[in-house]
């Protein structure tokens, strides 16, 4: 045990209840009650103020700043956002004061799974930063936090799968890339949007599978296609779960997939994206989470909107009627590479719908793999983001990105689980491309493959709508390190998230980095942000490491 410190006499106590000694690099308040000796660290532990300010009363310390009250012989805190202060032993001997520099022992995967679990149940931003650093920088594996995520957020909304599980999957993806720093505001921001969403909702009440059926996978897949037509959320949720307990994972997501693309375009690409992503969670954990993942996609899937009900898929041409009509009939699918990719990603990007959707078609009668026409549509969609015209509406940059995501979990879903119905989305996605073309006009110039000229990208982003430059940057510098740590350091939004998610998802299937150029020049439409998450974000990390925040 390390040597006791000497705090004073116990007649340095008689004027004052209190007294600051330092415990190596720590200040350490020494406090009085009664007869009875307490220390406590003096930073509080929500924002690092210093506690020897606040006023002691019948045992409870409360912090001026914020007002958060501590229990001085444990240090536990009446306000859960506060979090606890660390308390120190104190030895009163022969009339001097010591205290013993030791600190409490702490597992950091329980103390900051615990954090996180408060941070989650009552959306405490910060007490949730904590335990994501307090986690990361005690070697713990983020399956233990991802687990609590992901739990957390199937089970304790009733609208069902949300934006922040959709955040959570793609900040697992990009996790290992991330500097170590950035993988702890990675699980702080996808945790933290769940908390938000879920605040103040009701949980779900899941309902269960229907148990004993003698029905295979294809009826069940007939039934959950038919509840869904009818917008029958509870029957729906039964056929699923028993589609996802009795017949794997796989066959859930090919099951959902299918009744998504039984509709055009369904939600904007949201609906298949969110079941794509659900599928990339519910292989990190285990089967009965797994099985709450798939059927919290109910809610979704039974009020989702259906764009061959809207004007801009039926006038001045029909696209949802041409869709259907090459959907008819589609040959067994072969795996033959595409020869003229450059061809056809020319052609998605002009204005004739029916010819561009014809070439998939044929290209798939002639053997090429349908995962090879699905990557050529995100290729023609990374190109609607890269040629994005400056003159339009900030708001028109979520039309061009609804469309990428759609594609790229279009093509994610037909590695997984192809089908001739999730063709359907391979064309969906084409006619989506072809919908977006006003939007590339006047195109934006391509950024020089060398990045010639460019500047720094972090510093661009710390310059309002530096949408080429920054495109520049990243196309000479296609690092996805320091794009994660741009988009990690903003109060991004979900969009955001989902464009460096698809960013790192092109690089690792093709060593492609032009959808990271184009998720760099997506980003500064919008940067910088005021950075509110950040501070939060700091002072978690400088609370972590012990600095001083607050001292004159």
């Amino acid at each position: 045990m390390a040597e006791r410190i000497l705090a004073g006499t116990v007649e340095d106590w008689a004027d004052e209840p209190c007294k600051v000694v330092s415990v190596g690099d720590v200040p350490v308040l020494v406090l009085r009650q009664g007869e009875e000796f307490f220390a406590i660290d003096n930073r509080c532990p929500h924002m690092g103020f210093p506690l020897h300010r606040g006023d002691l009363h019948d045992g409870l310390l409360d912090c001026h700043w914020h007002h958060a009250r501590f229990d001085i012989t444990c240090g536990a805190t009446l306000d859960p956002w506060a979090d606890d202060v660390d308390r120190y032993r104190v030895i009163v001997e022969d009339g001097s004061v010591y205290v013993d520099p030791a600190r409490p022992p702490r597992d950091p995967r329980a103390h900051g799974l615990d954090r996180i679990g408060r941070g989650l149940e009552h959306n405490l931003r910060l007490v949730t930063a904590k335990g994501a650093i307090e986690l990361e920088q005690g070697g713990v594996p983020l399956e233990t936090a991802l687990d609590l995520g992901a739990r957390f957020g199937a089970t304790q909304n009733d609208r069902g799968w949300s934006s922040g599980l959709t955040i959570l999957s793609c900040m697992v993806n990009v996790y290992r890339a991330l500097e170590a720093a950035d993988r702890a505001r990675a699980l702080t921001k996808a945790l933290a949007w769940i908390a938000a969403e879920c605040e103040g909702r009701p949980p779900r009440r899941p309902l269960p599978a229907l148990d004993g059926t003698e029905r295979d996978a294809a009826g069940l897949r007939a039934w959950l296609r038919e509840t869904v037509e009818v917008r029958d959320a509870d029957g729906a949720e039964r056929v699923l779960r028993t589609l996802a307990e009795t017949h794997g994972p796989d066959a859930a997501l090919n099951a959902v997939l299918v009744t998504v693309t039984d509709h055009r375009y369904c939600d904007a690409g949201h609906v298949l994206d969110f079941a794509v992503k659900a599928a990339e969670l519910a292989e990190r954990v285990d089967e009965e989470l797994a099985v709450q993942l798939f059927t919290s996609l109910v809610p979704q899937l039974v009020s989702m909107r259906r764009m061959e009900e809207t004007n801009a898929w039926r006038r001045p041409v029909d696209v949802a009627s041409l869709v259907a009509r090459f959907a008819e009939d589609l040959p067994a699918f072969g795996d033959g590479t595409l020869p003229d990719e450059a061809a056809l990603v020319t052609l998605l990007l002009e204005n004739d719908p029916e010819k561009s959707l014809q070439m998939l078609v044929d290209r798939l009668r002639e053997g090429v793999s349908p995962v090879a026409l699905a990557d050529t549509v995100v290729e023609a969609a990374v190109l609607r983001v890269l040629r994005f015209g400056k003159a339009n509406e900030v708001s028109d940059w979520d039309t061009v990105h609804h469309t990428l995501t759609y594609a790229n979990a279009t093509a994610e879903a037909m590695r997984r689980v192809p089908s001739p119905e999730l063709f359907r989305a391979v064309l969906d996605g084409a006619a989506s491309v072809y919908l977006d073309r006003f939007l590339n006009l006047p195109p934006a110039k391509l950024p020089p493959a060398d990045g010639e000229g460019a500047g720094d990208l972090l510093a661009l982003y710390d310059q309002r709508a530096s949408v080429d430059e920054a495109a520049a940057a990243a196309a000479g510098n296609p690092d996805l390190a320091t794009l994660g740590h741009a988009l990690l350091r903003e109060d991004a939004g979900f969009h955001d998230y989902q464009q460096v998610d698809i960013a790192w998802r092109r690089l690792e299937r093709r060593g492609d980095p032009r959808a990271l150029v184009a998720a760099a020049r997506w980003l500064a439409a919008r940067y910088p942000t005021q950075r509110a998450q950040e501070q939060t974000f700091t002072i978690a990390w400088r609370l972590h490491r012990g600095d001083a925040l607050f001292e004159a």
